[in-house]
């Protein structure tokens, strides 16, 4: 009997321990959090690490279940659900239906001189309506903003009622000492303050006395960031840091021995290998013989490159007549005769002069080369020659005929006043006057 107790009991308790289980996974909401909309000249990436941020405060609430990021990405890619442009509710909620969630958290992050305000709202999607709406201002570094998520996750959770909107605030510290807070994103990065070494982040010390410090913070993969930052008495301050992630980048030349520019700063010679912060960067090589080669990149990961450098050859241009236009691939380059440098590739050559033909001519430039010419006249332009010629030969036999013209009628004038009255002897001439 005792044996058929024990056995009874533990099956109960067996179905007890597992019975609650399922409850405990129900009292949790499924949620999903859409990356914050950056305004008045905010970057997307910093309202997305802000996001982030929020993401793991939710998550250590205990009260949600949070649909990963990738994951949310990946349902509604295969959707064909577009998040741009997504800002109404309704379409929030059609969001939270696709993702199968319960609530969604959406906002913006904007800036206004100094001070930045958060709007951020929880969206029940079985209701379809916002259940709760919070607005947060703060003025100071755009890092602070970090210290702002947990107290937000709370509020969105339940857990707490107000939320901290200032930088600043009393703190109940000794006269003339300050309380500092530091935190960072990613955590776990050591503090320097004046060349000490004090711990790593999130950091806090109550024992600063009022004044001017040079804080430094270092971190393996990233680079050091170090800036000076004042603390007042009596005063809770806070810094907030996001730091930048160290890339290794490797590039290489074909040919070797390029000379390597990183945002027109000589950096050395290829092959080149370095670590650079993330951020966007103007790449240029150059070698003597080659033509420059130019291109923006963004480095956020580790970057390799392999490029091949063209080779530079000279086209000597030539023509008759000269001083014709010289275009290649559309680009005026000059007018005949010249000999200019290109690299080595596929041209469209074109020489121009007015009245004449186009000499056109593709070429595939492997060496150094000549293009010489004689232009020949367009038909408009022999015809406006033929039609000058013909003018020309009429004002000629014109000329030639008033000539003939000329020497006939002067000699019959000079026969008819010279030579003809004096073979007249039947008419003398009158008598003079008296």
């Amino acid at each position: 009997m005792r044996k058929i107790f024990r056995r009874f009991a533990i099956f109960i308790l067996v179905v007890c321990f597992y019975g609650l289980l399922p409850v405990q996974a129900q009292d949790k909401m499924n949620i999903a959090v859409i990356d914050f909309e950056a305004q008045g000249g905010l970057t997307p990436q910093e309202a997305a690490v802000l996001t982030n941020r929020l993401r793991s405060k939710l998550v250590a609430t205990n009260v949600f279940i949070m649909l990963d990021r990738g994951r949310m990405d990946e349902i509604l890619k295969e959707q064909g659900f577009q998040i741009s442009g997504c800002t109404s509710t309704k379409c929030k909620v059609e969001m939270g239906s696709l993702l199968n969630v319960q609530k969604i958290v959406s906002g913006s992050i904007g800036k206004i001189g100094k001070l930045y305000t958060l709007e951020i709202a929880l969206i029940d999607i079985v209701n379809a309506k916002v259940i709760k709406s919070l607005t947060r201002d703060y003025t100071g570094e755009i890092e602070g903003i970090i210290g702002l998520m947990g107290p937000i996750a709370d509020e969105l959770a339940g857990i707490s009622k107000s939320v901290t909107t200032v930088s600043v605030e009393t703190a109940p510290a000794e006269s003339g000492v300050g309380v500092i807070k530091i935190v960072t994103v990613p955590t776990q990065a050591m503090v320097y303050i004046d060349g000490i070494k004090l711990g790593l982040t999130p950091f806090k010390s109550e024992e600063l006395k009022a004044g001017e410090y040079t804080i430094k913070i270092t971190k393996q993969g990233y680079l050091d960031h170090e800036q000076t930052f004042s603390v007042e008495a009596e005063q809770t301050n806070s810094l907030g840091i996001s730091l930048k992630r160290m890339n290794s980048i490797s590039i290489n030349s074909k040919p070797k021995g390029a000379a390597l520019y990183l945002n027109d700063e000589l950096k050395g010679t290829t092959p080149f290998k370095s670590e650079l912060p993330s951020g966007n960067y103007a790449l240029k090589l150059t070698k003597v013989g080659y033509a420059d080669w130019e291109q923006e990149i963004a480095i956020n990961k580790d970057y390799s490159q392999n490029i091949t450098l063209l080779k530079m050859f000279s086209i000597s241009f030539s023509s008759r007549p000269s001083q014709a236009e010289i275009f290649m691939n559309n680009k005026y380059v000059g007018t005949t005769p010249i000999t200019s440098e290109f690299a080595e590739g596929s041209y469209s050559a074109k020489i121009h002069l007015e009245n004449f033909e186009d000499f056109e001519k593709f070429i595939k430039l492997k060496k150094d080369m000549q293009i010489k010419t004689k232009l020949k006249y367009t038909k408009e332009y022999r015809k406006q020659l033929a039609e000058m010629n013909k003018g020309k030969r009429f004002v000629k036999k014109s000329l030639l005929l008033g000539s003939v013209a000329a020497v006939i009628g002067g000699g019959v004038y000079y026969y008819m006043t010279q030579i003809a009255p004096s073979q007249d002897r039947g008419f003398p001439n009158p008598p003079g006057r008296p």
